[in-house]
């Protein structure tokens, strides 16, 4: 099933932002990642789902020890990946530099880096002025775990230099000790909206409505029949709620669209 179905129900919306921790592990590779990028075998011995994701980059592991962010915006240039990653990038940097206090630094096309060492990951999909964005950031994520899940990649940022997984990332509760992947997810729902909609402001447009079924169509056609309970269970049962709006009236309304009818 694709990862990204969830955002890209609510395309008809000017933008949807959902910061989340993963209630269970799962790994999550690009349409374009070789099989050999996850060793699918232990996976499976161990009961970790193996997703797929629209945009590109690497194999990923999620867990309980990470924060997601999955954003769907409309927007007013085609492509641009650099850029996009980049002003994701520089709210998130805002939000470690002002709640954590932490310097971090952006490498290769869509990593952050804090002392050399990556502890966000993104990938990008664009659809015409579609845009639908994913980030992880690694709190207290298993590393070991994701030895074993994840063989060393095929690609890799030439920053990597070759390095294993335990030497390339860093988790933040190395560099802030006791911190835990729910109290950045609740910090990051307060704040990262506000700072992410000001780097974006000059670029956010409203829907494009000729647009909107051709985005809605790959859920259909991309899903599986148990896609929506499979990524529920992902995000868990208290996700926070999917719209990033000013306006109130419009929060509602996106609630009461996502609210199943009785």
């Amino acid at each position: 099933m694709w990862i990204d179905d969830d955002i890209l129900r609510l395309s008809h919306l000017p933008q949807v932002l959902r910061i989340f921790v993963p209630s269970q592990a799962a790994v999550v590779m690009s349409r374009s990642n070789p099989p050999r990028d996850c060793d699918k075998d232990f996976c499976h011995s161990r009961g970790i789902a193996v997703l797929k994701r629209l945009g590109g980059g690497g194999t990923v592991l999620l867990d309980a020890g990470c924060v997601v962010i999955s954003a769907g915006i409309w927007v007013n240039k085609d492509f641009e990946h650099p850029l996009f990653f980049s002003l994701f990038h520089r709210a998130l940097q805002d939000f470690l530099a002002t709640h954590l206090k932490l310097k971090s630094h952006l490498d290769g096309l869509a990593d952050v880096t804090i002392q050399d060492r990556k502890c966000v990951g993104a990938s990008l999909f664009r659809s015409q002025k579609y845009l639908l964005y994913q980030g992880s950031l690694l709190v207290n994520c298993d590393i070991d775990l994701m030895h074993r899940c994840l063989p060393h990649p095929s690609r890799e940022p030439s920053y990597r230099q070759g390095r294993s997984h335990r030497d390339f990332l860093i988790n933040l509760s190395e560099l802030k000790a006791h911190l835990t992947a729910q109290e950045v997810c609740h910090a990051l729902q307060k704040l990262y909206p506000v700072a992410l909609k000001q780097h974006l402001e000059n670029y956010l447009i409203t829907p494009q409505s000729s647009h909107i079924p051709h985005l809605k169509k790959r859920v259909s056609s991309a899903a599986s029949p148990h896609a929506s309970t499979r990524f529920q269970t992902l995000c868990g049962n208290d996700a926070p709620p999917r719209g990033w709006y000013v306006n109130k009236d419009e929060l509602r309304q996106t609630q009461s669209e996502s609210s199943p009818k009785t």
